[in-house]
Protein backbone atom coordinates (compact mmCIF):
# COMPACT_ATOMS: atom_id res chain seq x y z
CA UNK A 1 0.00 0.00 0.00
CA UNK A 2 1.18 3.50 -0.78
CA UNK A 3 0.41 6.73 1.01
CA UNK A 4 0.72 10.43 0.27
CA UNK A 5 2.34 12.40 3.09
CA UNK A 6 1.59 16.01 3.95
CA UNK A 7 5.04 17.56 3.53
CA UNK A 8 4.39 20.37 6.00
CA UNK A 9 3.39 17.85 8.66
CA UNK A 10 6.47 15.71 8.01
CA UNK A 11 8.71 18.78 8.34
CA UNK A 12 6.90 19.69 11.57
CA UNK A 13 7.44 16.17 12.92
CA UNK A 14 11.15 16.42 12.14
CA UNK A 15 11.29 19.85 13.76
CA UNK A 16 14.81 21.21 14.08
CA UNK A 17 16.39 17.76 13.88
CA UNK A 18 19.03 17.29 11.22
CA UNK A 19 17.42 15.60 8.20
CA UNK A 20 20.21 13.04 7.75
CA UNK A 21 20.11 12.13 11.44
CA UNK A 22 16.31 11.84 11.48
CA UNK A 23 16.42 9.64 8.37
CA UNK A 24 19.10 7.43 9.92
CA UNK A 25 17.03 7.00 13.09
CA UNK A 26 14.03 6.05 10.97
CA UNK A 27 16.05 3.57 8.90
CA UNK A 28 15.39 5.41 5.65
CA UNK A 29 17.60 7.37 3.29
CA UNK A 30 17.81 11.17 3.41
CA UNK A 31 16.45 11.12 -0.17
CA UNK A 32 13.33 9.29 1.00
CA UNK A 33 12.86 11.79 3.81
CA UNK A 34 13.17 14.67 1.35
CA UNK A 35 10.60 12.98 -0.91
CA UNK A 36 8.20 12.72 2.02
CA UNK A 37 8.71 16.41 2.81
CA UNK A 38 7.90 17.22 -0.83
CA UNK A 39 4.68 15.15 -0.70
CA UNK A 40 6.02 12.27 -2.79
CA UNK A 41 4.49 8.81 -2.63
CA UNK A 42 5.72 6.52 0.15
CA UNK A 43 5.08 2.93 1.10
CA UNK A 44 3.05 2.48 4.26
CA UNK A 45 6.09 0.78 5.82
CA UNK A 46 8.22 3.89 5.23
CA UNK A 47 5.50 6.11 6.71
CA UNK A 48 5.43 3.82 9.76
CA UNK A 49 9.18 4.25 10.18
CA UNK A 50 8.89 8.04 10.07
CA UNK A 51 5.97 7.94 12.48
CA UNK A 52 7.83 5.67 14.90
CA UNK A 53 10.70 8.14 15.24
CA UNK A 54 8.26 11.02 15.72
CA UNK A 55 5.97 9.05 18.04
CA UNK A 56 2.84 9.36 15.88
CA UNK A 57 0.69 7.08 13.73
CA UNK A 58 1.08 7.53 9.95
CA UNK A 59 -2.54 8.64 9.64
CA UNK A 60 -1.49 11.83 11.44
CA UNK A 61 0.60 12.94 8.45
CA UNK A 62 -0.42 10.73 5.48
CA UNK A 63 -3.47 9.77 3.51
CA UNK A 64 -3.94 6.52 1.59
CA UNK A 65 -3.74 6.61 -2.17
CA UNK A 66 -6.84 5.11 -3.77
CA UNK A 67 -6.34 2.04 -5.89
CA UNK A 68 -7.51 2.14 -9.47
Amino acid sequence: MHVKPDGDKVRALRGKANAAEFAREAGITPTTLRRSERCGTLTLNTARKIGAVAGVHPREFCRPISRR
